[in-house]
């Protein structure tokens, strides 16, 4: 697969920019996937869970969505894959234990943001294993994202962010192809996050709590940014102040330029 992982503070609007960059490249008759879409095609290919294969071979793709990630996390496949990427990406679960941040974190906290880092692990994999390279997958909660939730919470007593907290992580990680930082002021990103809903750990935080996180999110996002610098890696910034349309085509543009170079 061409792996093109999206990040960006809650409210920044990666889910949109990813949307309308599947779209618009679809309409340029690039075959494109939301992870989702290619963990459903990995999971009706895969020779390791027949019973899983079976059913979403038989259910209406509109039932097989739904019951996804329920079948995933219970399938054989899924507990494969996992352990395939484990083998052979250890270090990334070394640094998170590693890390002060996650050190610093509650004991549910801790264990909810286990398990999602591990629900991604497995999906990565399972895409990976069975997806065309030159097909371009997005991920708006890929390993770098999800890092928010392993390193960061709405708690004002939590450590600064500093290198040496998040680095090894992504040091350890699958390298994305194309790695889309979407990027949108911190008033923005509020009034999203109160018009759609607050996502559950920030459910019951205040205002103030909210504001701060955000702002360590585009931190840690920082982070990101020169770690890819040092590393070379391929990214690409979209403003997503102003109007969205413009966002998308300068993104869908550039992945039609990497996919056609491989």
């Amino acid at each position: 697969m061409f792996h093109i992982e999206f990040v960006g503070a809650p409210g920044a609007g990666k889910s949109s920019v990813k949307k309308g960059m599947i779209r618009r490249l679809r309409q340029n008759g690039q075959v494109c996937l939301t992870a989702e879409d290619a963990l459903l095609s990995s999971l009706k290919t895969s020779r390791d869970d027949t019973v899983t294969r079976y059913l979403l071979r038989v259910l209406p793709s509109s039932v097989g969505r739904r019951l996804l990630d329920s079948l995933f996390v219970r399938s054989k496949y899924g507990f494969i894959a996992q352990n395939h990427f484990l083998s052979d990406a250890s270090g990334s679960l070394e640094a998170v234990f590693a890390s002060a941040l996650f050190q610093e974190m509650s004991p549910r906290g801790r264990e909810l943001a286990l398990s999602r880092f591990l629900r991604t692990a497995a999906t990565y994999q399972a895409i990976r294993e069975q997806i065309k390279k030159a097909i371009p997958v997005a991920f708006d909660e890929g390993f770098f994202q999800r890092g928010t939730s392993l390193f960061l919470s709405p708690s004002p007593a939590r450590s600064a962010i500093v290198e040496g907290s998040v680095f090894p992580y992504f040091d350890a990680l699958p390298s994305p192809d194309l790695l889309v930082v979407v990027e949108a002021d911190l008033g923005r990103c509020f009034q999203r996050l109160e018009s759609r809903g607050l996502p559950g750990r920030l459910k019951d935080a205040k205002g103030s709590s909210i504001a701060q996180f955000l702002k360590d999110c585009l931190e840690y996002v920082g982070h990101i940014l020169k770690w890819a610098e040092k590393r070379k890696g391929h990214v690409l910034r979209i403003d997503n102040n102003g109007f969205l349309p413009v966002a998308v085509k300068e993104l869908s543009n550039r992945v039609l330029d990497e996919v056609k170079r491989r």
